[in-house]
């Protein structure tokens, strides 16, 4: 979660400094994320995967 917080910010690894680009492209790609999972077809996909790893839901 803590990496996942510094890209939001804007956090370059390598050079240990802050970008306005990471953090636009942190951001869309957690948007981009977030709208796959709550596609219908891909939640129906996520939960048949975990009942068939055995889980009961």
């Amino acid at each position: 979660m803590k990496d996942l917080v510094s890209l939001l910010g804007g956090r370059d690894f390598e050079t240990r400094e802050y970008k306005e680009s990471i953090a636009e492209d942190s951001f869309r790609l957690l948007t981009d994320g977030v709208i796959d999972f709550m596609n219908e077809y891909t939640f129906t996909n996520f939960v048949l995967a975990i009942k068939s790893a055995g889980f009961i839901l």
